[in-house]
């Protein structure tokens, strides 16, 4: 289990327009994440917990300002297998035909993800005053098989400290599987300041489905036409990054991807 480290986030909602001038002006400063492939995305699959009475969720709802979140997560097998990123239709004006078809190509993709099983991580999200940190640890797919199957009592013997602490909370709290958050992520690396910002978009779940391994899930979209500009960082965020992620007329968000997942259960 890694080290905890707090971190400064917060997040904004973008239409298309705002996404395909911020994306523009993010790869200009910053690398492309190494690990998103030549296309520079990747596809995220998380299965997220909670206890019978909705702990996490209502946590959120209610505005707590202390909370966790357990989630597995993966990725796409491959580039191949992400839904196709938009054409560079910057020059073109926002409710132009070009834009719109790019658009809605983008989010109402109909695809199915094919994870990636030789990369599966258990994380624990904590939000406490504003700032956050996550810790995680690897899984095998054998251990996610049985995790996502109620086998758990395997956790006691695991010397891990992550997997104990779910253990004992999926004992003690009820905690279970709940629902399948998949999304698209376009990340961006700063060293200066450990910054990472990332515009996700295309998020769907599988409806009452916890198979996260499953290639054959049908997910449907639950937020058409959003996306989700994050930023995280250490100590302090440099004036350059600062001035393109600064998005006029758009507030702070408090928007949470298994928070709207779960619109539908």
């Amino acid at each position: 289990m890694k080290e905890m480290q707090f971190r400064h986030e917060y997040k904004h909602y973008l239409n298309y327009g705002d996404y395909l001038v911020t994306r523009k002006r993010l790869a200009a400063v910053m690398k492309r994440d190494p690990h998103a492939g030549t296309e520079g995305i990747y596809q995220i699959r998380s299965l997220y917990f909670d206890t019978s009475d909705d702990k996490a969720l209502q946590e959120k709802i209610n505005g707590f300002s202390e909370r966790e979140k357990f989630r597995i997560r993966c990725y796409c097998a491959s580039s191949e297998d992400c839904p196709p990123i938009p054409p560079d239709t910057a020059k073109a004006k926002p409710d132009s035909a070009a834009c719109m078809e790019s658009r809605n190509s983008l989010l109402f993709a109909d695809w199915h993800m094919h994870p990636d099983v030789r990369f599966i991580r258990l994380e624990k999200k904590v939000k406490q005053r504003g700032m956050g940190y996550k810790v995680s640890t690897l899984l095998t797919l054998e251990q996610t098989e049985n995790i996502i199957s109620g086998k758990c009592d395997w956790m006691a013997q695991s010397g891990d400290a992550l997997l104990l602490e779910l253990y004992s909370k999926m004992k003690m709290q009820g905690l279970r599987p709940k629902t399948i958050v998949d999304y698209t992520r376009e990340p961006f690396l700063y060293p200066a300041g450990n910054v990472r910002v990332t515009l996700d978009y295309n998020i769907r779940t599988g409806i009452l489905e916890t198979d996260m391994l499953s290639a054959d899930i049908a997910t449907v979209p639950v937020t058409p036409g959003l996306f989700l500009l994050e930023v995280k960082y250490d100590h302090f965020l440099p004036d350059m990054i600062r001035d393109i992620v600064q998005q006029q007329y758009r507030e702070e968000s408090a928007f949470s991807k298994y928070e709207a997942c779960r619109i539908f259960g």
